[in-house]
């Protein structure tokens, strides 16, 4: 990983009091309840990063759902993509030497011309994936 002042680990300390923004809403995980919906921040400081290594150490477990490590791990993401949007992982077992390799192929591809980014564009005969242009992607009536 490349290290980077602005972000900070994300911890237990990070995540909200249950009573300002948990509900006891049904979670896919066993015993998990979901942030509410409502609650979205905009105000962090810093792009959480979650250690995964438990979910990754246990993904093939029966009883994983019953993992109190793991299930912080699941509080952890739930919270940063409902509060940031967006996190950086560690402990997820992905050798340096690829993720250098997939950083390299992605420059490299991000400097070709656009004719030749275009000619994998997204569609729908895609499956929707692909090249989009800068401000091509819109969700809920904005571009993003």
């Amino acid at each position: 990983m490349i290290a980077d002042p602005a972000v900070t680990p994300l911890t237990s300390s990070h995540l909200p009091s249950p009573s300002l923004s948990r509900t006891p809403n049904p979670s896919p995980v066993s015993g998990l309840p979901l942030a509410s919906p409502n609650i979205m921040g905009s105000d962090f400081k810093a792009i959480p990063l979650i250690d995964i290594s438990p979910l990754v150490e246990k993904i093939d477990d029966p009883a994983m759902a019953g993992d109190e490590g793991l299930l912080d791990v699941v509080r952890m993401l739930d919270d940063a993509c409902r509060e940031a949007g967006f996190f950086y992982v560690k402990g997820h077992g992905i050798s340096e030497p690829l993720m250098t390799e997939v950083r390299d192929v992605t420059r490299k591809f991000f400097q070709l011309p656009r004719e030749e980014k275009l000619k994998i564009k997204m569609t729908p005969q895609s499956g929707y994936r692909g090249y989009q242009r800068v401000g091509e992607n819109v969700t809920k009536g904005k571009p993003d």
